[in-house]
C-alpha cells in the first residue's frame, strides 16, 4: 500500500491537473475590443480640448460649406410619385421626385394624402 504521504502527494498532483484544465487559455471573443475603446476615449479628450479652445466652430463652419455644396445636385425634371400600400394597393401618400440628368433621384418631398 501507499503511504500517507505518496497518496497525498497523488491526490494533490490530481487536483492541481483539474485546476489547469479549468484555467483553460481562451481566445479573446472581441478581439480589438480594447483598442477601439482607447481610440474613442482619446477622440473624445481632443474634441473637448477643441471645444474648450474654440477650434471647433471653425472645423465645423467649414464641413458645412462642404456639404451644402455637395449637396446640390443639378436637377432636371421633377415627377410626381405615389406612394403605395404592397398588401392593399391602396396609395398612402403622394410627393415629388426629384431626378437629376443621369437619371438618378436626388431628394424626394412627400406629402400627406
Amino acid at each position: 500500500m501507499l503511504s500517507a504521504k505518496t497518496s497525498a502527494l497523488w491526490v494533490m498532483s490530481l487536483g492541481i491537473i483539474f485546476l489547469l484544465n479549468g484555467c483553460d487559455d481562451k481566445k479573446d471573443p472581441y478581439p480589438g475590443f480594447s483598442k477601439m475603446v482607447s481610440e474613442r476615449q482619446e477622440l473624445r479628450k481632443a474634441i473637448s480640448k477643441e471645444k474648450e479652445t474654440g477650434k471647433t466652430q471653425v472645423r465645423e463652419t467649414r464641413d458645412i460649406k462642404d456639404a451644402k455644396s455637395d449637396a446640390a445636385p443639378t436637377v432636371v425634371d421633377e415627377r410626381q410619385i405615389e406612394i403605395t400600400d404592397s398588401i392593399s394597393g391602396e396609395t398612402i401618400a403622394r410627393g415629388v421626385a426629384y431626378v437629376n440628368k443621369d437619371g438618378k433621384i436626388t431628394r424626394i418631398t412627400v406629402y400627406q394624402k
